[in-house]
């Protein structure tokens, strides 16, 4: 039985990677009042990070870019396994 081992430094090449694409959206919007207005957006973007984080530490590849992709990667990833295990999608 294989067990796995945490690593810190996967961990934070994936959070740094998730990190990414939620410093593009912001920047994009340019409206720092949302980011003030919502607490929830605030939420679910530290949660989207640490997830990321946590999904690349899962994948257990040592290699720095291999990790930040797969936390840039995470929400497409979660987007697409949501599209398929969705009801609306077994019809």
């Amino acid at each position: 039985m294989h067990r796995h081992k945490w690593s810190s430094q996967r961990f934070l090449y994936g959070a740094l990677g998730a990190l990414a694409p939620e410093v593009v959206r912001i920047y994009k919007t340019s409206d720092l009042s949302l980011i003030h207005s919502s607490p929830y957006l605030i939420v679910v973007s530290v949660v989207f990070v640490l997830l990321g984080g946590v999904f690349a530490d899962a994948w257990e590849d040592n290699h720095a870019i291999k990790c930040l992709y797969i936390g840039a990667t995470f929400p497409i990833w979660l987007s697409a396994w949501a599209h398929v295990l969705s009801p609306a999608a077994s019809k």
